[in-house]
């Protein structure tokens, strides 16, 4: 486990701060979700690695926020009308 701090950019509102031990560092591209109505996509990952304490060993993550569920929403909507 690492702790990860991610800095996180809504499209409205100021940018927020939270921290998790995380298994799993997302990669540049991925999709986060910190709740059900909001998804961000990852666009920078700084690796903090400073030996030889652990304790200063941690990862920081920049994602913006990605209105993920109506963009998909406005895709099915051209899809539909493609197909009438």
């Amino acid at each position: 486990m690492i702790q990860v701090h991610f800095n996180l950019h809504p499209e409205v509102g100021a940018p927020k701060d939270e921290s998790r031990r995380c298994e799993h560092v997302p990669r540049v591209g991925e999709l986060i979700t910190f709740d059900s109505n909001c998804s961000y996509q990852v666009v920078d990952v700084l690796w903090n690695m400073q030996p030889p304490n652990p304790a200063n060993q941690y990862v920081t993550v920049t994602a913006f926020e990605l209105q993920w569920h109506s963009h998909m929403a406005r895709i099915d909507a051209e899809w539909k009308d493609r197909e009438s």
